[in-house]
């Protein structure tokens, strides 16, 4: 779903282990011809109700796909009262295009409650923990996460809230687990499965 616009002239983005960018900031990757660029569609829960905007895609630049797709909530889902925009991070493959609109769904959000109990990112970078904690969210494993008081699912890392755009947004060593991106929540096809080729 993401291709570098010149493979063969890419300079080096970092380690092995750092691969994750949002698109956004990479001038060099854009999204694949056969595939359909979501970002500023609406994003909706299983029952319809619009909950917010996709406001950029998280791609892995080593393996050229999409892992994340960056959801900027609505106002009235909200959950911080200083005003800032809250963005909660959905696997790829947990996420579904409409047949004919551009919509994105997001069947596992269904009510205001669940969007409050999804984990918060604690900054611009990735941790592995965060990670897992949103892939235990969609298996249900989050309800038995401890969580902070804003509803973050506490990890290892602490707040990773600085970086340059032109730092990749992982903080972990990718190595450490080759087959996580293997998991059905990853699986772009999912997105796709009821969207026909146009």
């Amino acid at each position: 779903m993401a291709e570098h616009k010149d493979w063969n002239n890419q300079e080096n983005r970092g380690s092995v282990g750092s691969t994750l960018y949002r698109l956004n900031e990479l001038d060099d990757y854009k999204v694949a011809d056969h595939s359909a660029d979501i970002r500023g569609w609406e994003v909706k829960s299983r029952d319809g109700k619009t909950i917010g905007r996709v406001k950029d895609l998280v791609v892995d630049t080593v393996a050229e796909k999409v892992r994340y797709i960056d959801l900027e909530l609505d106002n009235e889902y909200q959950a911080n009262s200083d005003g800032t925009d809250m963005h909660l991070l959905v696997p790829v493959g947990a996420a579904r295009l409409d047949e004919d609109d551009d919509d994105v769904y997001v069947d596992r959000i269904t009510t205001t409650d669940e969007v409050r109990h999804y984990p918060r990112s604690t900054g611009r970078v990735i941790t592995r923990d965060y990670e897992r904690s949103v892939v235990d969210y969609y298996t249900g494993a989050y309800r038995n996460k401890p969580t902070t008081s804003t509803g973050t699912t506490t990890g290892a890392h602490g707040d990773q809230t600085t970086g340059n755009q032109d730092d990749p947004i992982i903080a972990y060593d990718k190595n450490e687990d080759e087959n996580f991106y293997n998991q059905d929540c990853f699986n772009e096809n999912f997105l796709y499965q009821n969207r026909r080729v146009r």
